[in-house]
């Protein structure tokens, strides 16, 4: 018997509950050693405060939390634990103070201590700033030595960090005034969107120090952060209830959606090609390192599998230094496979940014065996490394960047939070790529790898593989997919690679293979996130409009082709939403839920004919959407 937690996160066991706190007029939760959502009446002041210990692959450590203690006054608090990382041969312990006060205060300290040698590349305090409304802020940077300067929060994503010398920072936010004073240690600020986090991080340690620095057993680490919010509590920006939703108006097209061919090899079944055939995919993805002795099977069998899907190749390219004997051998390759190429992503294994020089070439060499394909260059990592680089690439068609929402933190809150800076990457990228197309592939639940690592990491036995997310075979993925679909089809992209066909990082199973004990997936089964594809494949080159309103907890998008439309909505959460949305007319209501979710896994074909028609009220149409659902609204013709 599956459980609820397995459907809805992939794991047996729930996440941690949140915790309230009060501190004068500021609200706040904990969360495993955590502040998370801070608040000044509804106005978010911070999105988290924690602790962080980064290795020098800049892997960050998990930790257990034991010895939580919690004292409450009226409007005040003190909380204190004591955390426990420990991986490989990281130890080290840190105990925390977090007071928060009746005048609006709220300080959280560390006092940690190595209690094994190691090499690290930073450790303490981090302090997350929303970015959805710290964008263009004015604050004033007190430095170290008492001297202040004027700066901003940037708009755009800023490849360099935007503030240095950190002490304390000061910065009107609507009506509350906030103060921010930092202890222990050199700050500075980073754009954390150039990683698809939507914050602003402030942290210690500045990066033009040297790394990484191998901390001696018995070293100690002792930081503070101190917060200060004074003003006039604002009413309620929430003008409508949080679940009221209106539909915005159609102005963007649809992205093409694609999916990678799965690195497992394992051929694709009868059965597999015809439920991929069903989300009407506009290409697979192909990665062919060029050095690498086996890249003509992978491409022969790339052929087979887009010829099997009547879709093209997204071929991406990774060259060595010796990119041009390379090049030549891929050209005899393409007059006997024949594949159907769409699109050349041109990369240098030597390197994280295409080199405009390799660029150059490849489109020499390919252009006439291919003549209708496009070339994208970019980073096959993140937006950080194309946002640094900004190379001109003037024979380039597009620019491409991969992307996921893993690189800081793994929780399911930073997980939905994260979602909103997806856009950003889009706009910024448009700013100095104004003339080419934005291809984003591939996107993924993890990291692809690990672009800054300096020595292998040994992962224990019974571990799944560091690029695999039980959350790809739970209700939390197909969310997090539609969450990421609305946020990118509101941004200018041309395409859209995702995920891959089958296995661990699928949409669908593997045939007979037996599940691993922690990827609790189901033999032959499609995973829930397979049904976003479909919802939206069913509407190929169709327009987009947004759905709006004050519901941050929620994510959807309208979908219009000729006479139809379809609108889909995910619970970003793991408490049930209410809906309201402000429409009128007659739909067919399809919800994919932990009701629903093993008929539409095991039975996809008969799942997706279901549905209960529903008809808006004066009011609108009113839905109750469960922990991570996902809603299919298809409007009924009343003629």
């Amino acid at each position: 018997m599956t459980s609820i937690a397995v459907l809805r996160y992939g794991a047996p066991e729930p996440p941690p509950e949140l915790l309230p706190l009060h501190a004068g007029n500021l609200s706040m939760f904990y969360h495993h050693g955590d502040l998370r959502r801070i608040r000044f009446g509804e106005r978010e002041v911070l999105q988290r405060i924690y602790v962080a210990v980064r290795d020098e692959n800049w892997e960050t450590i998990p930790f257990s939390v034991s010895d939580l203690h919690l004292e409450r006054a009226e409007r005040a608090f003190r909380l204190t634990f004591t955390a426990h990382h420990a991986q490989g041969d990281i130890r080290f312990r840190w105990q925390a103070e977090i007071v928060g006060m009746a005048d609006s205060t709220l300080r959280f300290s560390m006092a940690g201590e190595a209690l094994s040698a190691f090499r690290r590349n930073r450790i303490g305090i981090c302090v997350l700033h929303p970015a959805h409304s710290y964008a263009e802020l004015p604050v004033q940077i007190e430095m170290p030595d008492g001297a202040c300067y004027e700066a901003r929060f940037p708009r755009l994503i800023a490849p360099e960090q935007p503030f240095l010398n950190v002490r304390a920072m000061t910065y009107q936010l609507g009506t509350a005034q906030v103060t921010l004073h930092f202890d222990g240690d050199i700050f500075e600020t980073e754009d954390q969107r150039n990683w698809s986090d939507a914050s602003f991080k402030t942290y210690s340690t500045p990066l033009s120090l040297p790394r990484p620095v191998s901390l001696p057993l018995g070293a100690q680490v002792q930081q503070a952060v101190t917060l200060h919010v004074s003003g006039e509590i604002a009413e309620s920006h929430l003008s409508a209830p949080l679940s009221a939703l209106h539909l915005g108006e159609f102005t963007q097209r649809l992205p093409s959606i694609g999916l990678c061919v799965a690195k497992h090899g394992d051929a694709l079944s009868p059965r597999q090609i015809e439920r991929l055939r069903a989300l009407n995919l506009a290409h697979l993805r192909v990665d062919l390192r060029l050095g690498a002795p086996n890249w003509r099977q992978t491409l022969r069998r790339a052929t087979l599998e887009a010829r099997a899907l009547n879709v093209p190749l997204e071929i991406a390219l990774y060259c060595t230094a010796d990119a041009e004997n390379e090049l030549s051998q891929l050209t005899a390759a393409l007059s006997e496979f024949a594949p159907p190429v769409l699109r050349w992503l041109i990369f240098s294994v030597q390197e994280l940014v295409t080199p405009p020089p390799l660029l150059s070439l490849a489109r020499r060499l390919l252009l006439p065996e291919a003549p209708s394909a496009s070339f994208a260059a970019g980073s096959h990592a993140q937006f950080a490394e194309l946002n640094m680089s900004r190379y001109a690439y003037p024979d380039a068609d597009g620019l491409v960047y991969a992307l996921n929402p893993q690189v800081h933190a793994e929780d399911h809150l930073s997980l939905m939070e994260n979602l909103a800076a997806q856009a950003d990457t889009a706009l910024t990228a448009r700013q100095f790529g104004p003339d080419k197309q934005l291809h984003l592939s591939p996107i993924t639940l993890k990291p692809r790898f690990n672009p800054n690592a300096v020595r292998a990491e040994v992962l224990p036995a019974e571990a799944l593989p560091r690029q695999v997310d039980p959350r790809q075979t739970a209700l939390i993925g197909a969310a997090w997919t539609l969450g990421s679909l609305a946020a990118l089809c509101s941004a200018d992209v041309h395409s859209l690679t995702y995920y891959e066909t089958s296995g661990w990082r699928g949409v669908l199973e593997r045939e007979g293979v037996v599940p691993h004990p922690r990827f609790p997936s189901l033999m032959g089964a499609v995973f829930p996130l397979y049904h976003v594809f479909a919802d939206v494949g069913e509407f190929a080159a169709a327009e987009v409009a947004p759905l709006y309103g004050q519901a941050p907890e929620l994510a959807g998008m309208a979908l219009r082709k000729a006479n139809q439309t379809r609108l889909l909505l995910a619970n970003l959460s793991h408490v049930p939403q209410l809906v309201r949305l402000v429409l009128s007319g007659t739909y067919r209501v399809r919800i994919l839920d932990e009701s629903s979710a093993l008929q539409a896994m095991l039975q996809p074909e008969s799942f997706r004919v279901t549905g209960e028609r529903h008809s808006a009220t004066d009011d609108g149409l009113s839905l109750t959407l469960l922990p991570y659902a996902v809603a299919t609204l298809d409007a009924v013709s009343e003629s």
